[in-house]
């Protein structure tokens, strides 16, 4: 810190008093480059780029700095900040040059009283820039004698902790949790034992023009994941640059051990975020902090094809699927996607679980699969639910329930009224075709002699034989309003 001493004792004057009189205020506010002011010698508090800095840069971007900022001299050149770090950096955010200031002649301990209480009533500090906060105003204090007996036993701490507690917003009593006596050991102290602030690991996000060389292209990153996010799709959209392979990821941070500090890892490239290359990362794809990443870059970039990790993958689905789960997951996923594709003859919004589960029981595995893998190999939004569904269906064993009735599915029917439903028990179409067949028949054209309507019946039928695991099937063909009867009558007869 500059040495700028006065032997003058500290005035401690109300926050509001040092910006003087409104008069004051407007002739004593300067103009001061960013780069001419300097942040506090051991200034104890964080700036941190969080959410409430993001706000305090679109205030400053709309209003201006309505609090202007307080500076003194510095000895080697422009000016040392005493009040107002996170207006500065907020104004760097906001593309100022320029931040309005107030200029005092302060000493050292002076301003170090100033500093702390500008900053000591933020919300969310750590208890290691609070502690050496306290430890500094309190030293600030004790030399320039504000009072003689701040060192003196149990009373000498009381004393110091009601002097300290001036302007924080902290009561002696939560002051006196602080070792605010020694300076070696300046920590917080409940129940007899000390803590101390231990760093935790985070996340940087980062985003690089080129993926495999970084020194071949711009590269920028920070802790946050929209800022980052907004680079990478300007370097996506750069067609001088485009060829190197722009890519976007994490940078784990871990101050407390270094072994496994700065670990990169790419998560997005294309339009694609591949959480799914985590997988197989060990001791970093299982960690809380990484996952929570990922989620936050997809959320950054909400319109891209996203891979989630294999676990989140694994739960879209039971492992264990049984025939109407993996009957209506299909049925779901089709009608997402292309449900003329998914089966013939079926209608934009149809249900077909039934019949899929059917097809499922007879063994027909292989054509849902081939159908998963086309919308898999489509690359769409779709694309990683289908290959776990894919990969349900491949493992699938059909399981068939005991005394089953035989089962039919009508594929066409010359009269669409007969069609529905499309799926049903051989002994209800059986029924309604004999009946039909009946009322046809008797409607007979008087020249002609012959029935006045007919219609031809494409049908699969569905059984099972005791002792089997899957049901067996084949497939039929009626005519119905020929006298022949219902469906059971002239399969007899064939």
């Amino acid at each position: 810190m500059p040495s700028k001493k006065r032997a003058t004792p500290v005035s401690l004057q109300p926050l509001d008093a040092l910006f003087g009189t409104n008069e004051e205020t407007t002739n004593g506010i300067s103009e001061i480059a960013i780069g001419s002011l300097h942040p506090f010698t051991n200034h104890p508090f964080q700036v941190r780029d969080d959410k409430k800095m993001e706000e305090l840069a679109e205030s400053i971007t709309q209003y201006g700095v309505l609090v202007p900022g307080i500076v003194r001299l510095r000895e080697s050149g422009g000016y040392e900040l005493v009040a107002g770090h996170r207006r500065k950096r907020a104004c760097e955010l906001a593309g100022l040059e320029i931040m309005p200031v107030i200029i005092k002649d302060l000493t050292d301990d002076e301003a170090t009283v100033i500093m702390v209480d500008s900053n000591i009533q933020q919300e969310e500090l750590l208890i290691s820039e609070k502690a050496f906060a306290y430890k500094m105003k309190y030293e600030a204090l004790k030399r320039h004698g504000k009072r003689s007996d701040l060192t003196s036993c149990q009373l000498g701490k009381k004393l110091a902790a009601e002097e300290v507690s001036q302007n924080t917003g902290d009561s002696s009593r939560q002051i006196l949790r602080y070792k605010i006596t020694d300076p070696e050991q300046f920590s917080m102290e409940i129940s007899g034992k000390v803590f101390t602030e231990k760093k935790e690991p985070y996340l940087e996000y980062f985003a690089t023009e080129c993926d495999e060389f970084h020194d071949m292209g711009a590269y920028e990153k920070s802790t946050d994941v929209n800022q980052i996010a907004a680079v990478y799709e300007k370097y996506r959209e750069n067609p001088e640059t485009a060829y190197l392979g722009c890519s976007m990821g994490i940078i784990y941070r871990d101050p407390e051990d270094s072994y496994y500090d700065e670990a990169e890892f790419a998560i997005v490239k294309g339009n694609t975020v591949f959480g799914n290359l985590m997988d197989d990362v060990r001791f970093y794809g299982e960690l809380v902090l990484v996952r929570e990443g990922i989620e936050k870059i997809h959320k950054a970039l909400p319109d891209y094809k996203y891979v989630p990790m294999r676990d989140v993958r694994e739960a879209m689905y039971p492992e264990k699927m049984t025939t109407e789960q993996l009957a209506e997951a299909m049925d779901e996923i089709a009608e997402a996607f292309d449900p003329y594709e998914y089966r013939d003859n079926v209608e934009m919004g149809e249900n077909t679980v039934q019949e899929v589960m059917l097809d499922l029981q007879s063994g027909n595995i292989h054509y849902y699969v081939s159908y998963l893998k086309d919308i898999v190999d489509e690359e769409c939004d779709l694309s990683v639910r289908a290959g776990v569904l894919m990969e349900r269906l491949k493992a699938y064993e059909p399981e068939l329930p005991k005394d089953m009735e035989p089962m039919v599915y009508v594929n066409y029917c010359e009269k669409s009224e007969l069609e529905n439903p499309r799926c049903q028990k051989l002994s209800d179409l059986d029924s309604k075709t004999v009946e039909q067949d009946k009322a046809w028949y008797a409607d007979r054209n008087p020249n002609t002699n012959e029935p006045k309507t007919t219609a031809q019946m494409f049908f699969t039928v569905y059984y099972v034989e005791k002792g089997d695991k899957m049901l067996h099937h084949f497939q039929g063909k009626i005519d119905i309003g020929t006298g022949n009867g219902g469906i059971i009558s002239q399969l007899r007869v064939q």
